[in-house]
């Protein structure tokens, strides 16, 4: 039981008494003693921080906003953003927070030309292969085929085996050998 004159009783009241002896007792060590010119940034700090009992700050339960003083410190932009990466990074996350990302400052060796890509009516196009890597044989369908490591795009890593008789039809010009 609880009344008003016996506050210790009262959970929430012991927990705001706390509360100010923490922030007294930090600003007091933080300032040597000087208490009383800390004291209006410690009334700041408990009426901007964070209540699990009403949800938020008493200062936004009252005004229905954030206090904003020369002290008041919260970003007005993001804290993280999430990056582009390329296919060789996909398996890390794209949020970063802005204490791990540095300014870009402008390189020209950094500009990619685009490539010129022609659609096709069905919507398809076509890639042509960058190079031949190695062969090997394989039995497929009780027949011996010869099958080339095709690289389609070197900076995707994109690769397929295909019938070397395939290849050398439509792209002789690769065959080493």
């Amino acid at each position: 039981m609880s009344s008003a004159y016996h506050p210790q009783t009262d959970d929430q009241s012991e927990r705001t008494i706390q509360s100010f002896e923490d922030l007294l007792r930090t600003c007091i060590l933080d300032h040597l003693g000087a208490w009383d010119e800390v004291l209006p940034l410690i009334e700041f700090t408990y009426n901007n921080s964070f209540h699990a009992s009403i949800g938020m700050a008493p200062y936004k339960a009252i005004y229905g906003r954030r206090c904003k003083t020369p002290l008041y410190l919260e970003e007005d932009w993001a804290s993280a953003y999430e990056i582009a990466l390329p296919p060789q990074l996909a398996n890390l996350h794209p949020v970063f927070h802005v204490s791990q990302l540095r300014k870009y400052v402008f390189d020209p060796s950094h500009v990619l030309e685009a490539e010129d890509v022609q659609i096709q009516e069905d919507l398809t196009m076509e890639v042509p292969p960058v190079a031949l890597e190695g062969s090997k044989v394989e039995e497929r369908r009780g027949k011996i085929v010869i099958l080339v490591k095709v690289i389609w795009d070197r900076r995707a890593g994109d690769s397929t085996l295909e019938l070397e008789d395939d290849m050398r039809k439509s792209h002789l010009h690769l065959f080493p050998w």
